[in-house]
């Protein structure tokens, strides 16, 4: 299950489809796209050439969005970062391991899908000989 996003950052996706339809583009991909985002792109990569973290700075991170930054005017809230700090994964709890189906049977020692103990090839050996 995903958790529903914030109402600001509802609000902050709302205010750039708006902003995004004043410029011309339909969806947040036409604009990252575009020329008029590696211009904002190469500007902000110029200033701010390396992340936060130490390494090269590889994009854009958007702060706010407003018709200045997006159109380059201005870099109040723009900030060049690497890919691992643009969108730190998500602490998430630790996948459950999925078992093996195939184990050796202890009586043959043939690798087969099953859960452990003798395989059914044994258990019919072993039955038959009851």
């Amino acid at each position: 299950m995903s958790e529903k996003p914030s109402e600001a950052v509802v609000r902050a996706l709302f205010v750039r489809r708006g902003l995004l339809s004043q410029l011309g583009f339909v969806d947040w991909r036409g604009y990252l796209r575009s020329e008029l985002f590696a211009r904002v792109r190469s500007g902000v990569l110029g200033a701010d050439r390396y992340c936060g973290c130490g390494g090269e700075a590889d994009t854009v991170r958007f702060r706010s969005y407003s018709y200045a930054n997006l159109t380059g005017e201005s870099r109040d809230g723009l900030e060049g970062v690497c890919w691992g700090c643009l969108d730190p994964p998500k602490a998430r709890p630790p996948r459950k391991a999925k078992g093996n189906p195939w184990t050796i049977c202890q009586s043959c020692g043939v690798n087969r899908p099953y859960n452990g103990g003798p395989c059914l090839p044994c258990l019919r050996r072993q039955r038959a000989r009851w």
